[in-house]
């Protein structure tokens, strides 16, 4: 592959292309490359020390993954994923709960979408997350409900949307009117189906309604718990779930019933395209990816290969502004920083805007929908949600502390190689453009860049000077 083409291919598809990977990729071939990582075993995440350990280690873990761990597809496919199926640390605060979702995103991240929304449905840190877990049948004499929290957001956020989508993932209209996927009394009919469901038996206890919280194995159905009565779930594909089920059977029933819409294909590639390559991809792009999700029954591999080698997924002029998270891990990859403990990065990553693990609410850390206002039209940028002045100034600040080794003794960049081309600037610029604009570097940022090298006089500060003012470039921040 030629370089940029190689460099391009690696931000969409690991944490930051590293000088390594970049001959890896250029010598195997992109085919070659995605083969072997979709061979690659999940890395392993630790386990608690307690039951009530915070998050602060497993946050380290996940910069300690995405920096240096081998299986990086599979890890970018994971974060992506939970960005749509969304868990997070804000309300399952410890460990144990956090863990078992991690393991369970990437285990599932190359596998069947319709395997993943059934694991998670019955994951137990979903079921906090959204209330699933001990939710009850209806109780008339107590004037009680089944809480409708999970079985909203499963069809809303995690399958078909709101809105009848076409082929192409364009809402469809009516009047002028976008057309609705469901309504209320859907939601409140699967919310029947996601009943008599709790925490798995903890060893050494019995199993009774309400079990104590256990992470580490899928919820368990109570039979006498389940809202027994028929379901209608009124999509544009509609299910009738007879009475008399149980609470496997129903919940099995509802996700084939969902499976079954047709917009779960366009829905699920256009969050995924915008999670991997890019903020607003067309209505064509989407719809090919989607015929690829839709023909191989909902395999994300197949869907993922699809998405990444299409033709506008390599095109200059698109891509999307690097969220927080693979902003702070590219340019420490990009200069092959050496990693021995990256704890000091989730304060970094906050700062600027995305705390890892912890996304602020159920649309994540942005949404999908997030336009960029002041333009005509304002453009879908969903990235951009978490940029204003102060995260603004935390980028720069990052660039500035990877530029001076002052993040933490435990990551640490060797710049002796810039210091070398230092005596002149216009190879260190160069050298700069190489690294960290994929040889793309336009003509004003290299004027720059030059000038900011050249207005030093020791070698450091030559590095120094030019390096924080590329890493800190809008040019640079966008990926493209």
């Amino acid at each position: 592959m030629p370089y940029a083409d190689a460099v391009r291919f690696l931000e969409m598809t690991t944490w930051g292309p590293t000088p390594q990977s970049v001959a890896d990729i250029q010598t195997m071939g992109r085919d070659a490359w995605l083969t072997a990582q979709f061979a690659k075993a999940a890395s392993a995440w630790p386990d608690p020390y307690t039951t009530t350990e915070a998050v602060s280690r497993l946050q380290t873990a996940f910069f300690n993954i995405a920096l240096t761990g081998d299986d990086q597809l599979r890890q970018r496919a994971s974060f992506a994923l939970a960005q749509i199926l969304v868990v997070s640390a804000v309300k399952d605060v410890q460990l144990e709960q956090m863990v078992s979702y991690q393991r369970l995103m990437g285990d599932y991240a190359f596998g069947g979408y319709r395997d993943l929304l059934g694991a998670i449905t019955l994951n137990p840190s979903m079921g906090d997350f959204l209330d699933m877990v001990n939710n009850d049948k209806a109780n008339p004499a107590a004037g009680t409900v089944a809480n409708e929290n999970y079985a909203r957001e499963l069809m809303q956020l995690f399958s078909v949307g709101l809105v009848q989508l076409d082929p192409q993932g364009v809402p469809v209209t009516q009047g002028g009117a976008t057309v609705a996927e469901y309504d209320q009394s859907t939601v409140a009919e699967m919310a029947k189906v996601m009943t008599g469901w709790t925490y798995g038996r903890t060893p050494g206890f019995a199993s009774l309604w309400k079990n104590m919280p256990y992470y580490f194995g899928p919820m368990v159905a109570f039979e006498d718990h389940h809202d027994t009565t028929q379901k209608n779930i009124n999509l544009p594909v509609p299910c009738l779930i007879s009475a008399g089920g149980t609470a496997q059977g129903d919940l099995d029933a509802a996700l084939d019933c969902l499976y079954r819409q047709t917009n779960l294909a366009p829905f699920v590639s256009y969050r995924l395209i915008q999670r991997l390559v890019m903020s607003n991809p067309s209505p064509a792009y989407v719809g090919r990816v989607a015929q690829a999700f839709q023909s191989s029954q909902g395999n994300l591999r197949t869907a993922i290969t699809a998405l990444l080698t299409d033709t506008e997924a390599q095109s200059e002029g698109t891509g999307k502004l690097a969220e927080p998270i693979l902003y702070a891990t590219g340019l420490l990859r990009a200069l092959n920083a050496t990693i021995t403990a990256p704890d000091a990065l989730t304060s970094q990553a906050t700062l600027m805007g995305q705390t890892p693990l912890s996304a602020g609410s159920v649309f994540s850390y942005f949404l999908p929908s997030y336009s960029v206002p002041d333009f005509t039209p304002p453009p879908v940028a969903p990235e951009f949600q978490a940029m204003n002045a102060a995260t603004a100034l935390a980028r720069a600040n990052f660039a500035y502390r990877v530029a001076t080794n002052g993040i933490s003794s435990g990551i640490k960049v060797d710049l002796t190689n810039f210091q070398d081309l230092a005596g002149n600037p216009p190879d260190l610029v160069e050298a700069l453009n190489q690294a960290l604009f994929r040889g793309e570097m336009d003509a004003n940022v290299r004027g720059l860049l030059t000038t900011a090298a050249s207005a030093s006089t020791s070698p450091a500060s030559r590095v120094l000077s030019a390096l924080y003012a590329a890493a800190a470039a809008p040019q640079y921040e966008i990926e493209r």
